[in-house]
């Protein structure tokens, strides 16, 4: 069957554009999605009210697979280079006798610059599909590429900046053994977005697409690690990595994956009190146990918006110091663990929006391993782009400070008095707890003896001991009802 009797003509694209060749529509091009795109929701929010004729198809002798790192998800801050594997985003490959379910619609040719500047890391190459009525045409589909063609049609410099500045050495060099895994937060966008699309197409991408070993199907991986489900885009990206939800949603129905309604938060403060919780997230949260965190140290190095304003930081002595964590190897510490519904994530995300909220990686009591949300140390940098400088003015620069996140070693920043003794009459009332993950401790002694001053050094039983009368710092009356204990 030849392209004419079909009502297009095959074309070639001007030289000067580097496209290949494509099947054109009038001024029509044809586009292949396989991952997000297969939602038409999705590729009418990437391609605007121009894209047309959407429709489902089936691609042949081609594999779907999550092998290469994307730039954008490092951009965003939802790779894992921590975990150096979960890094990865989806591209096709040539497999002969494999094939899987797409979607195709149409975009005018003079937004194809704009779909390749998107997609600068593919081989971006003109495909064979076959129509639901068996027909066969030609669209344009994200393929793999090599380091060296990217590098000769890009430019070292390009690599540098989108890749190297990230750490990485390759795009396309992660064989079957690398051990690359999906980025996470986009992998749960995926899911969700086919799963709107019914039974069969959602069977089709969790069967028909595979890990980086090539032998691991999706249905499998995520068998293994539903908790995949539970990883939340940043609250400013929730509206792209959502499935393509109503925005500002964080509920998801989910018939195929247990996606869960609730959302796992640790705590490793006040918060590691069962009562703090209740008070802070009401009859709602459920499920309140403890565990540990590894490889992230707890530490006072974060002064207090609210500790100025209530007039309980001392900024001579420098005893303005809230909590944070930041990675450091080799540490470990008690945090709480609860769940509470997606719903109350925005007023959570409110709550702690000096911090950088990620999923992390902590211990049950009984050895399990699992994700969740935990406030992370941030950068003055990345505050001041998300909330403005205004923000940063009012809440800090007004109080004397010129930073928020810039507390080193040799600061001298102290913990807020008020808040550490609200803290530590807080632990001392759980007790001991037993497991088999070396929380053999007293949680009160545990919070002591791995919790930090600014200097990174001394540990907060040393500081109390100097310094017992930090127990006789009473708040004000106005916050008695919250800073107690």
């Amino acid at each position: 069957m030849n392209g004419k009797s079909m009502g297009f003509v095959l074309r070639d694209v001007p030289e000067e554009c580097t496209y290949p060749t494509v099947a054109v529509i009038g001024s029509m091009v044809n586009i292949i999605g396989f991952g997000s795109l297969l939602s038409e929701k999705s590729a009418r929010s990437t391609f605007g009210h121009h894209l047309r004729h959407f429709r489902l198809a089936r691609v042949k002798n081609y594999r779907r697979v999550f092998v290469h790192p994307a730039s954008i998800f490092f951009q965003r801050g939802i790779a894992r280079p921590e975990s150096k594997v979960e890094i990865a985003s989806l591209s096709t490959e040539p497999c002969q006798g494999c094939s899987f379910t797409i979607s195709v619609f149409e975009i005018p040719e003079e937004q194809l610059p704009d779909f390749y500047a998107r997609e600068e890391e593919f081989n971006i190459v003109s495909v064979e599909f076959e129509e639901e009525n068996g027909r066969v045409n030609f669209g344009l589909m994200c393929c793999r590429w090599t380091d060296e063609e990217y590098i000769k049609a890009r430019g070292q410099n390009e690599f540098d900046r989108l890749y190297g500045a990230y750490g990485l050495t390759t795009i396309w060099g992660f064989g079957e053994d690398s051990g690359i895994l999906p980025c996470r937060v986009y992998l749960r966008h995926c899911l969700l977005a086919v799963q709107k699309l019914g039974e069969a197409i959602y069977d089709d991408f969790i069967n028909n697409t595979f890990l980086g070993d090539r032998r691991t199907s999706l249905k499998t991986y995520i068998a293994q690690n539903p908790s995949i489900m539970q990883e939340l885009p940043p609250l400013h990206l929730a509206d792209r990595y959502s499935g393509w939800t109503e925005p500002h949603s964080f509920t998801h129905q989910c018939d195929k994956v247990a996606v869960m309604t609730m959302v796992k938060i640790l705590g490793y403060g006040s918060l590691l009190s069962e009562t703090s919780v209740r008070s802070t997230f009401g009859v709602t949260m459920k499920n309140f146990r403890l565990g540990r965190v590894h490889n992230y140290r707890r530490v006072f190095s974060l002064p207090g918006s609210l500790f100025f304003r209530e007039k309980i930081a001392n900024l001579a002595t420098k005893e303005i110091g809230g909590l944070c964590v930041e990675p450091s190897a080799g540490s470990s510490f008690i945090v709480s663990i609860f769940e509470v519904p997606e719903e109350q994530l925005p007023a959570f995300y409110q709550r702690e929006l000096l911090y950088d909220v990620q999923n992390v990686e902590y211990e049950e009591h009984d050895g399990t391993k699992d994700k969740a949300l935990m406030c992370l140390r941030w950068t003055d940098e990345g505050l001041v782009e998300k909330h403005g400088q205004a923000f940063f003015d009012e809440k800090y620069r007004a109080h004397g400070l010129e930073t928020v996140w810039g507390w080193g070693p040799e600061s001298g920043i102290l913990p807020c008095r008020v808040y550490l003794r609200h803290c530590l009459l807080s632990v001392e009332k759980l007790g001991e707890v037993e497991s088999r993950i070396d929380i053999s401790d007293a949680v009160y002694n545990d919070f002591v003896e791995n919790s930090f001053l600014g200097d990174r050094k001394t540990t907060i039983k040393e500081y109390i001991t100097k310094h017992p009368e930090i127990m006789d710092a009473r708040p004000p009356p106005s916050l008695i009802g919250r800073y107690s204990g």
